[in-house]
């Protein structure tokens, strides 16, 4: 799961300069950073990033349905 989430911090790093990248790329590469960070936190921590990190995901639909929404979105589900 660990290497999950450093694949798609670095999709996310990639997307980031891509000239219409979602805007909130850089928070969720932030996000993700925390994840790797706190991997081993206890689950209320855990539970409170992968909840931060969905709601930043699907506040564009079209982002959340794309195939790096939809990693980063199970990925927090497995997170948590």
């Amino acid at each position: 799961m660990k290497q999950g989430i450093q694949d798609l911090l670095l999709r996310v790093r990639s997307a980031e300069q891509e000239a219409d990248a979602y805007a909130f790329l850089p928070e969720i590469g932030d996000i993700l950073e925390q994840m790797l960070e706190d991997f081993r936190a206890p689950e209320e921590t855990r539970v409170r990033l992968a909840r931060g990190l969905i709601r930043i995901v699907t506040d564009k639909y079209s982002f959340s349905e794309s195939s790096l929404g939809g990693d980063l979105l199970k990925a927090a589900e497995e997170y948590a």
